[in-house]
């Protein structure tokens, strides 16, 4: 089940008005893939996520230069061009920075006009990837003229000796990036601003020509970065932090020799041979290495422990929460010895096409792959502060209301 209309309301209600959202921009890709929009009020906007609303379908039959198709039979005159509908998509929202108290939302057309809408041939396209077992990943490249001109000049100019920024050819320019930094740094802030973030840019080969890469992610970090969104929606405020870079791993030390010691029988008398997964990594194997552990290895790494719980203690100084990815990096072996009290949330879904497992699967026994691969809970992790449960389960129930895949549950459950 997806969040209620009525929880899907409230939630961009809170939203648009806790950040001034007075009017907001919504954008449908045309048949060549061109973004056209409009600004609708708030209230219209809100209405629309449970109503959807009308968009002319003769975005769907005509060019980047709005030149009618006369060969068409979806859309044209003969069908004198009447509205198509289109739903809002809520988690494409973001605001536009150079645009005050303006958000802008993608939409995709449904109903008859879906079969030819651009975005909703890629969700098609995407959906056949999976099932045939592809994941894929993508990213647009851009190379572009810049001109000292105005719509109006270009015209008067027939297109023909236009002025561009910088004369000549200088491709990978540092001076040229250099002189005009204030516009290259405005384009990267804007990029990360609206999520679309820039991985290169730089001069190309031509007069006034730019090229800039965005950067793709795969399925779990969309996931994470969607969470990050959900975090401002809610109210809470994102600060980045840092943590050393030490051998937080040396921490499990002190684990494998608890764990040691409490099945130490079944070690020493060679029960421990019946357990079923024997891979080098997994608990039987460490429970026989870590009878070998000494009392300095011990020691120095309970040493470290304690070091680590103070700069624990630092971070927490400057935040109330820490938002990580779930079951990864150093933050699970850190919490496992701090004590943090944490939370994992569902924040999403992501195809998988091969099973996960704790331990390096053993060579006669692969991980199971899955044709086409499964849809399956991705999560994140909120950090709470020691006894300070409460602030987390608050936190942590915003975050699940917000995110809207808790009641969601697999086919026959």
């Amino acid at each position: 089940m997806q969040q209620s209309s009525h929880e899907q309301d409230a939630e961009l209600r809170n939203y648009l008005s806790s950040h001034g959202i007075e009017h907001v921009k919504l954008g449908v890709a045309d048949g060549d893939g061109i973004l056209r929009g409009k600004y609708l009020s708030r209230d219209k906007f809100l209405s629309a996520l449970t109503k959807n609303l009308g968009f002319c379908d003769v975005v769907l039959g005509w060019d980047s230069n709005d030149q009618l198709f006369d060969n068409t039979t979806f859309t044209g005159w003969h069908t004198a061009y009447p509205d198509a509908t289109v739903r809002v998509l809520p988690a494409t929202g973001r605001e536009i920075p150079f645009e005050p108290k303006t958000a802008l939302f993608l939409g995709e057309f449904t109903g008859r006009a879906e079969s030819v809408c651009p975005r909703g041939t890629l969700r098609r396209v995407l959906e056949r990837a999976a099932g045939m077992g592809y994941e894929v990943n993508a990213a647009a490249e851009f190379e572009f003229f810049l001109f000292e001109e105005t719509p109006q000049s270009v015209r008067e100019k027939g297109y023909r000796q236009l002025k561009t920024m910088t004369p000549g050819a200088f491709g990978y320019s540092v001076l040229r990036s250099s002189v005009h930094s204030d516009l290259y740094h405005e384009l990267l802030d804007l990029g990360q601003t609206m999520r679309f973030p820039i991985e290169g840019l730089h001069t190309e080969t031509g007069p006034g020509v730019l090229e800039a890469a965005l950067t793709y992610c795969d399925a779990l970090e969309a996931a994470d970065r969607a969470a990050l969104e959900t975090v401002k929606k809610v109210g809470m405020v994102p600060v980045e932090v840092a943590i050393p870079d030490w051998p937080y791993d040396s921490l499990e030390v002190i684990l494998f020799a608890e764990a040691a010691a409490a099945f130490e029988d079944l070690t020493l008398s060679h029960r421990v041979d019946q357990l079923k997964v024997q891979v080098p990594d997994a608990w039987p194997n460490l429970f026989r290495q870590s009878q070998f552990l000494s009392a300095v290895d011990f020691v120095q790494s309970d040493r470290l422990r304690r070091k680590v719980a103070n700069e624990m203690a630092r971070v927490f100084s400057q935040v109330d929460l820490l938002l990580v990815p779930s079951l990864r990096d150093e933050m699970l072996t850190i919490t496992n010895f701090t004590g943090h009290p944490s939370i994992t949330l569902r924040a999403g879904f992501v195809q998988v096409s091969e099973a996960r497992s704790d331990w390096a699967p053993a060579p006669n026994n692969p991980l199971p792959k899955f044709s086409p691969p499964r849809r399956v809970p991705h999560g994140v992790t909120l950090i709470g502060r020691l006894f300070d449960e409460g602030t987390l389960g608050c936190a942590g129930l915003a975050l699940e209301r917000s995110f809207g895949v808790a009641s969601e549950q697999p086919p026959g459950f």
